[in-house]
């Protein structure tokens, strides 16, 4: 699945049931051309481009494969596969990330995890499948491109993502310098003093609320616009998530 969600962005179709994968990571492509078995050189754009290539002829098994996946021709036209569960939609996210996606980080402390890919049906299906299996709240690409998700949701995604790097590591199925994009700890922005006395009175009342109501009726009847707003404010008091703090309750 890391291949296909690599594939989506990269994949050229060519005459004769052959195909090209092109990126401007060569590591992804050698991965793709690991994976296929390939005997074929990974080429460098001629054109003054930075990118590498491969090209393979005569694969039409691969080529109806990928087509049952939502590989059309046109990247337009391409769709996010259907009933991907979230183990194997981890590794897709993963690779269509390191092909497509980047993380910047804003405003000295935010990051923002965006994927970018002129297949908007795809997207939508991305986010459809990020919202169900990831509980990201953004939905929709911005301008039909882009798919942008803010601090919250970009550590969710990150998580996901790499939730399982022994094995990701061990099958070589991730570009290192793409997951070291992202800071190696939360950067929280520091708090006025008056900030901090309202929030040390809400998080002292929210850890005993905790053990009796959920997190979103806790972060409502504490004033908090959104339960994200709430657990950031908690793992700024604590220096915890909720599952640690659930974890120490002894509810997990």
């Amino acid at each position: 699945m890391y291949n296909l969600g690599s594939f989506y962005p990269n994949y050229v179709p060519r005459k004769n049931n052959g195909m090209v994968f092109r990126s401007e990571h060569k590591t992804l492509v050698e991965i793709v051309k690991s994976s296929l078995e390939s005997g074929h050189t990974v080429q460098a754009d001629s054109r003054g481009k930075r990118s590498y290539w491969i090209q393979i002829g005569n694969v039409p098994e691969i080529r109806r494969s990928l087509r049952r996946l939502g590989m059309k021709n046109s990247k337009k036209e391409r769709v996010f596969p259907k009933k991907i569960n979230g183990e194997l939609g981890r590794d897709l996210v993963r690779g269509f990330y390191d092909a497509s996606g980047r993380v910047s980080v804003t405003n000295k402390y935010a990051i923002k995890v965006a994927f970018q890919f002129e297949g908007t049906k795809f997207l939508h299906g991305l986010s459809k499948f990020l919202e169900e299996h990831v509980g990201v709240e953004r939905k929709y690409p911005y301008d039909g491109r882009t798919l942008m998700y803010s601090h919250a949701d970009s550590w969710k995604i990150y998580r996901f993502m790499y939730g399982n790097l022994g094995f990701i590591k061990e099958k070589g199925m991730y570009l290192p310098e793409k997951k070291g994009a992202f800071p190696k700890r939360k950067r929280i922005p520091p708090l006025s003093e008056k900030r901090k006395i309202a929030t040390y009175r809400k998080m002292e009342s929210a850890s005993k609320m905790l053990n009796d109501a959920d997190p979103k009726k806790v972060a409502k009847k504490l004033g908090y616009g959104t339960v994200n707003s709430f657990y950031r404010a908690f793992y700024r008091h604590f220096g915890y998530g909720m599952r640690e703090f659930y974890s120490q309750k002894g509810r997990l």
